[in-house]
């Protein structure tokens, strides 16, 4: 099982997807300690939805 990180941007429809919190703080441009409090939050980042969800992988 793989971490995967969905960030959107609802306002603007971006999606991206990665397994990589680095990708994840390039993309908000937020150091990893911030974009941390916001994974699977309610409260956006500058305006972006952080999610995790285990990538399930097909059996």
């Amino acid at each position: 099982m793989a971490k995967r990180y969905v960030v959107t941007k609802p306002d603007e429809h971006i999606v991206h997807r990665t397994n990589s919190i680095q990708t994840v703080t390039q993309i908000t441009k937020r150091p990893k300690w911030v974009v941390e409090q916001y994974i699977n939050s309610d409260k956006l980042l500058d305006g972006w939805k952080i999610v995790d969800q285990e990538d399930q992988q097909a059996s």
